[in-house]
Order: structure tokens, then C-alpha cells, then sequence
């Protein structure tokens, strides 16, 4: 199988390769992954692929079959989406019924149909267990590809009927070429940072500097940090209560760089060189203030909320967790 235009993730391009290439793909697939991460570019491609007319499976998707063209173009009759939105429940089980419907339906021009279902997070609790019912007995010539943000967000009798594949960001000399070619007026130094800021998670760095609110993570991550070692409550809280409700990639960003934080003030604790976050004095400054253990307990604290807000979890009662966490990870 050809992976044009998803870069990095060579173990999940392997393993799919495999099962393409030797007519094996399951007939129901999950991708998972954060924002930005390529969930639907690797749905179209697996779409592409399933329609591709090209005898050989390592070719596919070819690019110049009719199939592959359609595909390209959007107007393929065989390759269906539904839902979209990321907001919790507004997958409806009126779109499920509908796809129901369909997807008995014989496919018009290809071997088969896809049905690609994106955020599949957002299904209401009726509407999974209403997609259940094909999906474990799908018609032969129908495909799931669902995509969401963490499979455990899905219920567990659909989770195990699916084939599960995890995206992560891209390495940095990898992401690099990409971004250089595509923002050529951004210097090479802000490039890194943003780079390691968002993951290498190539669609959340396009967007942030598109409009520039990775710069807002730079400033509030530092204040935020510092705000730990406030003797009392109510000056974290404050800083927490900064983070904004309808801006998941900017609050993902500011956890990002909180752990690039930790992990510096950690290695300064032991006086080592090499430093990843931008904010080298706050990092100094944690080392100087709190003891190695509590940096570790931070840093895993930081991965417990960066788990909880992929959750979607309620932004108030977030902010409410965070703060609490955070200082009883230092002990107050």
C-alpha cells in the first residue's frame, strides 16, 4: 500500500501494508489519534486503496484508476462520510439509521462501499449501539473506518469489533521538511519549538501557526508552572482558570509545554545540559524549588490531565482537577 502525503508512524505503515497488500484488511477499522495527527488523511487513503482497481496491492492506491481519480476528487459513489463535528454527542442516531440504510445498498462502480465515520467520539450512547448492530454483521461488500481522538472513548462492544490503529506525531527531522516547504516565512527556531510544543502532530502545527496561538502556550504554560509554588490556592487556580473552554489545541498545547517544563527542571535537578522547552529559567527555577520526586509526580500528574482533556472531559471540572492535582503532586 502507498501512504502519499502521511508522513512518519513506519510501524502502522508496515502492519497496514501487510494486510492491504494481501487482500486481509478487516471489514471494520478504528483510528485514533490527537488533533492534527492525520486520522482522516489515513482514512481517505485506506477508502482509496479499498476502491483502487490496480491488480497489485503494494501499488494502491494507484492515483490514476478512475476509482483513485473520483476518490481524489471527492464525487467517488462508493466512498461515504458522515458526522465531523469533535462536539460530544452530535453524532445523532438519525445519521446511523441513515448509513444503516445505505449500507445494504450493492456499491455502484467499486468491489465494495466505505463508510467513513469521523469523530466517532461524538456517537451518542444510541447511536453506538445502533451501529453495532451492522457492524458485526456487515453486508460483505461494506467497510467501516471510524476515526476518533482515544478508543476509549468508544463503548467496549464496539472497540472489540473493530481493528484498532494508533497515530502519534511525527519525529522532528521529519515534520521539519514538511513545515519548511509549507510556512517558508516562519524562522527555523520557531519551527522547533512548535514542533515539540504540539507533538509533531503535522495538522495541530499547521493551524497554530497559522493564526500564532502556539505563542500563547509559551506565555501562560511558564506563569502557570511558576503559579505551583504560590503558597496559597487561589493563585493556580486563577492561572487554570486562563485556559480557554473552546480551544482544546491551545489547552493541549499548554500541557505540552508544562511536561517539556517538568522534564527540564528534572534534568537541571541532576545537572544535566539540554533543555526542550523554550522557558529554561521557569525550568531552573522548579529544580531549585521542589525535589526530584515531585517533579516525577508532576510530570505524571501533567499525562493524567493531558488523558482527561482528550476525554472531553466538562472544561470547569477540568480546571477544578487540574489545580488539585497539580499541588497535591507537590505536596500542598
Amino acid at each position: 500500500m502507498r501512504f502519499d502525503g502521511l508522513i512518519g508512524n513506519a510501524e502502522l505503515k508496515e502492519q497496514l501494508s501487510s494486510l492491504v497488500d494481501n487482500g486481509r484488511l478487516p471489514h471494520a477499522l478504528l483510528i485514533e489519534g490527537p488533533s492534527g495527527s492525520g486520522r482522516k488523511t489515513l482514512a481517505t487513503l485506506l477508502a482509496k486503496a479499498a476502491v483502487c482497481r490496480h491488480s497489485d496491492g503494494a501499488a494502491r492506491p494507484c492515483g490514476v484508476c478512475p476509482d483513485c481519480i473520483k476518490a481524489d476528487a471527492g464525487t467517488h459513489p462508493d466512498i461515504s462520510f458522515y458526522g465531523g463535528s469533535d462536539r460530544a454527542r452530535s453524532f445523532s442516531i438519525n445519521t446511523v439509521r441513515e448509513l444503516r440504510e445505505e449500507g445494504y445498498r450493492l456499491p455502484n462502480e467499486a468491489a465494495c462501499r466505505v463508510f467513513i465515520l469521523e469523530n466517532a467520539q461524538a456517537l451518542t450512547l444510541e447511536g453506538q449501539n445502533a451501529l453495532l448492530r451492522i457492524i458485526e454483521e456487515p453486508p460483505k461488500h461494506l467497510r467501516f473506518i471510524l476515526t476518533c481522538r482515544s478508543r476509549f472513548e468508544l463503548l467496549e462492544t464496539i472497540r472489540s469489533r473493530t481493528f484498532a490503529l494508533t497515530l502519534g506525531g511525527v519525529g522532528e527531522e521529519e515534520a521539519l521538511p514538511w513545515l519548511r516547504e509549507r510556512f517558508p516565512g516562519q524562522t527555523e527556531e520557531d519551527l522547533r519549538t512548535v514542533t515539540r510544543l504540539y507533538g509533531a502532530c503535522l495538522g495541530t502545527i499547521a493551524e497554530a501557526l497559522a493564526d500564532s496561538h502556539w505563542k500563547d502556550s509559551l506565555a501562560l504554560a511558564p506563569s502557570l508552572a511558576e503559579a505551583i509554588l504560590a503558597p496559597t490556592e487561589s493563585v493556580l487556580l486563577a492561572k487554570c482558570a486562563e485556559l480557554p473552554s473552546r480551544d482544546p489545541a491551545l489547552v493541549q498545547g499548554v500541557l505540552r509545554e508544562l511536561r517539556l517544563l517538568f522534564r527540564d527542571a528534572l534534568t537541571a535537578k541532576y545537572g544535566q545540559s539540554g533543555r526542550m522547552s523554550p522557558s529554561p529559567q521557569t525550568a531552573d527555577k522548579l529544580a531549585a524549588s521542589l525535589t526530584a520526586a515531585a517533579l516525577l509526580q508532576l510530570l505524571e500528574t501533567v499525562e493524567a490531565l493531558e488523558t482527561m482533556q482528550r476525554r472531553n472531559i466538562n472544561h470547569a471540572l477540568f480546571i477544578t482537577e487540574a489545580c488539585a492535582k497539580l499541588r497535591a503532586a507537590v505536596g500542598r
